[in-house]
């Protein structure tokens, strides 16, 4: 039985006793939990590290929809730019909430970040969150966002339900014969609704994660007709368009529930013998562990090994 990281696990305990028990957001009204996660992100402000600029923006979305973003400079930046979104189960997170592990990324890279604010479900179901990604996805490649000035290369990122997001997007831009990324780093992702997997079977409790909530998170996100959808469950997605996706850095936790879904994805990309993608397994390391990189080394060295992997391609 795999064995949870134990800076991660003393983390964990200490996230607990200051929220005064376990909290389940998918157990209360979503308004509710993003206001408490809000305040979660506040409090704990004064961990974040320092970076050369971090300016909250406003972009447009799909259906002109106004949305709120962060772009974040590191000292001393390479050329290029990480296009972030976030997770949270597609109804939770915000620019706001994943500050710290974006800033983290950045200096890790030394390249900017720009994060967004996409519409979250369930009051805004599949696809209106997904379409508002595509939306800033093309802005930027465009070069239509001023405030971040960049040519490229251009990579795409997501952690959870955002590197659902961030494959699906890219998926979509397959299909439409659009512009892709140059590279994409999808962190623990979510890639389909099986829930009989061999990690949601083994960790179906959590920690952190549960079968549970991914549930509650895929009928807050998307109607169940809808799921047989390749830009809701990626892995339904024909092989065809896995094979123009650019390359992928795939990490996964070992502790997650959603651990089969990238090995899955892994699989299904290693068809092709000409691509040359990564999986790097996080041992020990459970769901959302990048929201404690400010504890935890093994998070800290992982995003050291990103790094590397983009100079190598950059």
């Amino acid at each position: 039985m795999a064995k949870l990281n134990l800076d991660l696990r003393i983390a964990l305990e200490a996230h607990q006793r200051a929220m005064g028990g376990l909290v389940d957001f998918t157990q209360m009204p979503p308004k509710n939990g993003r206001r408490i996660e809000l305040e979660q992100a506040r409090n704990q402000r004064f961990l974040m590290p320092e970076v050369a600029s971090a300016v909250e923006i406003k972009m447009m979305g799909a259906d002109r929809e106004p949305l709120k973003g962060m772009h974040i400079v590191p000292p001393h930046p390479r050329d290029g730019i990480i296009l972030y979104f976030h997770g949270g189960g597609w109804a939770f997170g915000s620019h706001l909430t994943h500050e710290d592990p974006i800033r983290r990324l950045s200096l890790a890279t030394s390249l900017s970040v720009l994060s967004i604010s996409y519409r979250l479900a369930p009051e805004h179901l599949f696809p209106a969150g997904l379409n508002d990604c595509i939306s800033v996805w093309r802005a930027l490649s465009l070069g239509k966002i001023p405030q971040t000035k960049n040519t490229g290369p251009f990579i795409l990122a997501g952690d959870s339900a955002g590197a659902n997001l961030a494959l699906a997007a890219m998926l979509n831009e397959v299909e439409a014969g659009n512009v892709l990324p140059d590279a994409a780093l999808l962190f623990y992702g979510v890639y389909g609704a099986d829930f009989d997997t061999p990690s949601y079977t083994r960790w179906a409790s959590g920690p952190v994660l549960t079968r549970a909530k991914m549930q509650r998170f895929w009928d807050w996100y998307c109607p169940l007709p809808q799921r047989q959808d390749y830009l809701a469950a990626p892995l339904l997605a024909p092989i065809e368009h896995f094979r123009s996706l650019p390359e992928l850095f795939i990490s996964a936790a070992e502790i997650d529930p959603l651990l089969s879904d990238s090995e899955q994805l892994y699989r299904l990309l290693s068809m092709d013998p000409t691509r040359n993608d990564t999986f790097e397994l996080w041992p020990g390391l459970a769901h959302g562990a990048l929201g404690f990189a400010h504890r935890v080394d093994q998070v800290r060295d992982h995003l050291s090994a990103v790094d590397r992997w983009i100079q190598s391609r950059f």
